[in-house]
């Protein structure tokens, strides 16, 4: 394998990652609150104050991101006040979420910055070459998944 294709490839990873990482530099929420903002807002038809009980599995499917990281990224909307959540006094084990008027706010101040960024990308590379890098990238993870799944990794 040609070392230098080897060193570039570790550096785009580096750089996807900082990226992901950095997202609040371009947007107000990082992409994964921004994911559970939106399960949330839709699973609760809109009425915001009546709450939905979070299911779990659910998130992780749609996001593809495990437990753990569901409960971080949970605490960290909690902590800015852009999520509550409370009990359900019927059952104890239950628990109700609801978006805050912040969060909703901040929710939707993302949405706006990604799709100005989109626009922007699409722009600049054009509709096509976007369209084949997200297939290029959509068949890596299958492939990465499979390894892992197959112990390889």
């Amino acid at each position: 394998m040609n070392d230098n294709l080897r060193e570039q490839f570790i550096l785009m990873m580096t750089k996807c990652s900082k990226y992901n990482a950095s997202s609040p530099y371009f947007c107000v929420l990082p992409v994964n609150e921004l994911g559970i903002l939106h399960i949330i807002s839709e699973s609760s038809d809109g009425n915001s104050q009546n709450g939905i009980s979070l299911n779990m599995q659910r998130i992780q499917e749609r996001l593809q991101i495990s437990k753990p990281a569901i409960s971080y990224n949970l605490n960290m909307l909690e902590k800015k006040e852009y999520i509550v959540r409370e009990i359900d006094p019927k059952d104890r084990r239950r628990i109700s979420v609801h978006v805050t008027q912040k969060g909703t706010d901040a929710w939707e101040d993302s949405i706006h910055q990604h799709e100005d960024m989109w626009n922007q990308l699409v722009e600049e590379f054009g509709e096509s070459d976007m369209q084949a890098l997200t297939q290029l990238l959509t068949r890596f993870f299958e492939v990465v998944d499979q390894m892992n799944a197959d112990g390889k990794l």
